[in-house]
């Protein structure tokens, strides 16, 4: 048994398809310090089927599903979809760390290596930021 409690992560995760490798990811992710916010796209053909096959593959974290807004990709929606999952878990659970990602992303290194990561890490905030240059090419 653990003596102290571990710092508890929330994955914040924006999905429209692809729902099986947004499945593939929730596997990935799976964790006991992990819990799973998926917000889908209202646009999206998210079924009932679909949500019990990604449920089914967490052993351990919580899984938690919203489908309550419609999402133009890379219009001011998408930034409304990231805030309400922010909230979201803000209002759920006291955690330490948030990651925000796309429901195609997948991780680059095991679940005991992200956590350590952030445990050897404590009070830092990471955030990738493109050049100037890159900003203006895209």
């Amino acid at each position: 048994m653990e003596s102290m409690i571990k710092n508890k992560h929330a994955y914040l995760i924006i999905a429209h398809n692809k729902f099986e490798q947004l499945a593939f990811l929730v596997s990935l992710l799976d964790y006991k310090y992990h819990d799973i916010y998926i917000l889908v796209d209202k646009k999206s053909n998210f079924s009932a089927e679909v949500k019990n096959k990604i449920t089914k593959v967490a052993k351990e974290s919580n899984i938690y599903f919203s489908q309550e807004c419609t999402i133009h990709w890379g219009g001011y929606s998408q930034i409304e979809a990231e805030m309400k999952l922010f909230s979201w878990a803000l209002e759920s659970n006291d955690y330490s760390y948030f990651h925000l990602l796309s429901g195609v992303d997948l991780p680059l290194a095991s679940n005991d290596e992200i956590y350590s990561f952030f445990e050897a890490n404590p009070e830092k905030i990471f955030l990738s930021l493109v050049s100037e240059e890159i900003a203006l090419k895209n």
